[in-house]
């Protein structure tokens, strides 16, 4: 009895350490093929993907994107954009009230003159210029500083910095003009177009320097890009 029983035991453990029937191994064995074959196609295809158009862009072009979708730092509205027609026509037929002011240095506008008509008040050596008294601004530049009712209209050599010029005045409203646009080509743009050019020395402006005339009429500086 003591052998059968011992022999009943062994019979018992052989059952429960056996392995899985085949049927369920084969059940198993394509669960995780099927598995690790769909895995593999996910990779694939992640991996395969085609990037963003916005990644296919040139740099200068995603660049420009983003300045025109970010709101600006200081809160305002973007300056009204102007084109070179538009520009023309208003040199052709100026209007009292709708100003043209040239931001660039005085050697830029040395060496390449200034659309006609056009003030000129270079904000990189002035940059305090929208915020100066009435008195102050018209002897340092020889012209009234713009009033509330007058649109001024910038313009640097391509656009940049006077996109900057119209913000920073629109932080000077109602004391320096009351609306501010940007002539996006600016001087590339109008030299580009063949627009007429008007030398330094043709306007016979007050100068800078403390309301005495200077052919330039406009305050020595350097120029930027």
């Amino acid at each position: 009895m003591a052998a059968k029983s011992s022999r009943a035991v062994v019979r018992s453990c052989e059952r429960a350490l056996a392995p899985a029937p085949l049927a369920t191994f084969n059940t198993a064995r394509t669960s995780y093929c099927l598995a690790r074959r769909t895995y593999s196609k996910l990779s694939t295809k992640a991996s395969t993907k085609t990037p963003s158009v916005q990644f296919l862009r040139p740099f200068s072009v995603q660049r420009q994107l983003r300045e025109q979708e970010a709101p600006n730092s200081s809160g305002l509205p973007p300056p009204k954009s102007y084109t070179y027609q538009e520009i023309h026509d208003l040199v052709t037929d100026p209007q009292p009230n709708r100003i043209l002011i040239d931001v660039r240095e005085p050697t830029e506008l040395l060496q390449t003159g200034r659309i006609p008509t056009a003030k000129a008040v270079p904000i990189s050596s002035a940059p305090d210029a929208f915020f100066m008294s009435q008195e102050d601004f018209e002897t340092k530049f020889g012209f009234a500083r713009p009033t509330e009712q007058d649109e001024v209209i910038f313009y640097c050599k391509a656009g940049v910095r006077s996109r900057q010029a119209a913000l920073l005045a629109a932080q000077a409203r109602p004391s320096f003009g009351g609306k501010f646009s940007n002539y996006n080509g600016s001087w590339l743009d109008w030299q580009k177009n063949g627009g007429r050019v008007e030398q330094e020395g043709e306007q016979g402006e007050e100068s800078a320097l403390g309301g005495a005339t200077n052919p330039q009429g406009v305050v020595p500086g350097t120029p930027r890009p």
